[in-house]
């Protein structure tokens, strides 16, 4: 990589800010505490393995702590186990303090202080396990992992307000080392307190001109579009060295909003500057409205890394397959496959059969299924036969749900131990009407997993109606931190034909679920259910964009009914996900209305539309997986689900 020049110095200008920043840059850099941040009142309980040195079994000690207690390397050390066991916290320090004396050596220090962190953890003296590392700094000030390894433990402990004070000082004495600046903000981050992250970025920035590119990157994830691209901006300005993460990025970043310029030019900078970042050309491919130009974007990464045909070979081939060129992006399918690794393989033949199905090539499909399945050991072929499964299903032939039924229970016995398996077995039978087979199969599967949050919020949509709320507070407490049991909750707080239909429920339910499980994506299809009926079908949904931009993941089962292959997290793909969710609510409006207005008039229309969903049970919304119509016939996507997940 070509190195640049450092600048020591840089004088601080406040018009070099976001104006974001500015007002955040007046709040004492110190004050970090929040009154609001989550405590957790269980602390983190870890077993005490030893009551005296002589219980530590070195069997389950890292190799480096065997040594340490090994009486003819460190004797003293034993004395200090000795002196944590017997609680004299006192004895234990002194112990410590005149053996790191002995030594000048920084390596050994850390060695010796990991140790004793290590030790006062496993008999849960928290305190005592803080109190090591923060001795360890006084030793050596310019080790972060010792305020690290401080900070996480706090965090794990729930003492917030503790561990922003460890990396404030980590901070101060390190001239603002951006690991450490790194984990504040993710820190404070998951406590949505983006306004005092703001505040240690603006300081930061004055100390040390590399905390830009940590800036642009927390604007990037939670900034306005102006920020963000103001800070990506002022990165390009700089003589700091880039580091390759910041290329891709960005790169994602500019992508997603569909700023064609900014991917082309930073994702051909970055590929120069960074040759093993070659999934900066997928960008770059997707953009190209000419076959030949992706096929030369395509060619040119090639030549510097060979390691780079097998990941873009998925990327080049969609994009030609849009661009209707089927037979080149078969060759680059049959190239990539021919010279790939084995272990690559069966990836790029399980890419090309979604590819195949998703424009219709059928003729392909179980054909490279079959091929791609010799390339891969047992454990690995789960995917390949529930895609297979669902191809027999939505095939139509003759008997094609009894030969899918068979393959499912096939898959269920051959993998017992992937929820997976059961999950998408399941599915399969609500989507036939078989709901007592399904809750069957689904109890028996939870026998043995009962805390699987997948499998309990499917539970809970399973149902009936009037039981919905005593599944959901039994999935609440079997698998408290599960987002998919909490979106559980949002959907019967939606559900228009439910007596507990009540919008601020709804919201608090979904911002927990985004809170546990952010890359479960039927999130943002009830964010948006809940936005139209708060605000009106055609409301600003832009800060609901921005997060969903932003995000990652490849969970969720009605959010696959508007995944657009190729442009995954793109404006295109959320705008479709918006216009799916009003059509469904204009088809059930009055049902929303009666349930919005909870008036003790009910118009005559709307009786008819109840009395109609009465008689006509069995196609009548239930509203369980949130979209009215979900798995009804003509969905090929509500079938296909997160198999395309995979490409």
């Amino acid at each position: 990589m070509r190195k640049r020049a450092v600048s020591e110095y840089v004088n601080f200008n406040f018009s070099e800010l976001p104006k974001l920043w500015i007002p955040a840059i007046q709040l004492p850099p110190r004050s970090l505490s929040d009154a609001n941040a989550l405590n957790r009142n269980s602390p983190l309980q870890l077993p005490k393995l030893a009551k005296t040195c002589d219980d530590y079994d070195p069997r389950y000690l890292p190799d480096w702590m065997q040594d340490i207690l090994d009486p003819g390397a460190y004797p003293n050390m034993n004395t200090y186990v000795s002196a944590v066991c017997s609680d004299d916290p006192e004895g234990a320090k002194n112990v410590l303090n005149a053996f790191l004396r002995q030594s000048t050596d920084k390596a050994e220090i850390t060695k010796i202080i990991r140790s004793a962190f290590d030790i006062n953890k496993k008999q849960s003296k928290y305190n005592e396990a803080i109190d090591v590392l923060t001795f360890g700094s006084t030793f050596d000030p310019t080790n972060i992992t010792f305020p690290l390894e401080a900070a996480k433990l706090l965090n794990d402990l729930g003492n917030f307000e503790k561990e922003d004070e460890v990396l404030l000082n980590a901070l101060n004495q390190t001239e603002f080392n951006t690991t450490i600046l790194s984990k504040m903000l993710k820190s404070l981050e998951r406590r949505n307190l983006l306004k005092k992250a703001r505040a240690v970025l603006a300081v930061a920035y004055k100390r040390n001109q590399a905390a830009l590119f940590e800036g642009a990157l927390f604007e990037i994830r939670h900034g306005p579009s102006d920020s963000a691209l103001f800070l990506v901006n002022k990165c390009a300005e700089t003589s700091i060295e880039w580091k390759g993460n910041i290329y891709h990025e960005i790169v994602e970043y500019c992508s997603r909003r569909g700023l064609k310029d900014s991917v082309l030019k930073f994702s051909e900078t970055g590929f120069k500057e960074v040759p093993s970042l070659f999934a900066l050309c997928g960008f770059a491919i997707k953009y190209q409205s000419n076959k030949n130009d992706a096929i030369n974007v395509y060619e040119n990464s090639s030549e510097t890394s060979q390691m780079s045909r097998p990941r873009l070979a998925p990327i080049l081939a969609t994009t030609l397959m849009a661009l209707q060129d089927p037979q080149s992006a078969h060759n680059v399918f049959a190239h990539a496959i021919a010279i790939s690794p084995p272990d690559q393989k069966s990836r790029l033949f399980y890419d090309a059969a979604v590819l195949s199905f998703i424009h219709s090539e059928m003729q392909f499909v179980q054909l490279l299924l079959a091929k791609g399945r010799n390339f891969c050991q047992k454990k690995s072929q789960l995917p390949f036969h529930i895609f297979r499964a669902k191809i027999q299903e939505l095939s139509g032939f003759q008997n094609a749900t009894a030969e899918a039924n068979r393959i499912f229970k096939e898959v269920v016995q051959n993998y017992p131990e992937d929820w997976h398996s059961h999950l998408e077995y399941i599915l399969f039978l609500s989507r036939h009407k078989h709901i007592p087979d399904a809750i069957r199969a689904l109890n028996n599967v939870l026998s043995s997993m009962p805390d699987n949050g997948r499998l309990l919020a499917l539970r809970i949509q399973l149902e009936s109606p009037e039981k919905q709320v005593e599944a959901f507070i039994n999935a609440i407490h079997a698998a408290p931190k599960s987002g998919e049991v909490w979106l559980e909750g949002a959907r019967i707080s939606l559900n228009p034909l439910s007596p507990y239909f009540n919008l601020k429920d709804a919201r608090l339910f979904l911002d927990f679920a985004h809170v546990f499980t952010p890359q479960y994506l039927d999130i943002f299809v009830e964010y948006a259910r809940l936005e139209m009926l708060d605000h009106g079908l055609y409301g600003n949904f832009a800060q609901l964009q921005d997060k969903f931009i932003n995000s990652e993941g490849n969970q969720g089962t009605v959010f696959f009914r508007f995944r657009k292959v190729g442009k995954e997290f793109f404006k295109e793909e959320f705008e479709e996900m918006i216009k799916g969710v009003r059509e469904d609510i204009k088809r059930n409006y009055k049902v929303y209305q009666h349930a919005i207005a909870r008036s003790a008039f009910v118009p005559q229309s709307l009786k008819d539309e109840l009395e109609r969903m009465e008689k006509d049970k069995e196609n009548a919304p239930s509203f369980a997986f949130g979209i009215s119509n979900f798995g009804q016939k003509g969905n090929v996507m509500d079938v296909l689900g997160t198999s395309v997940a995979f490409l």
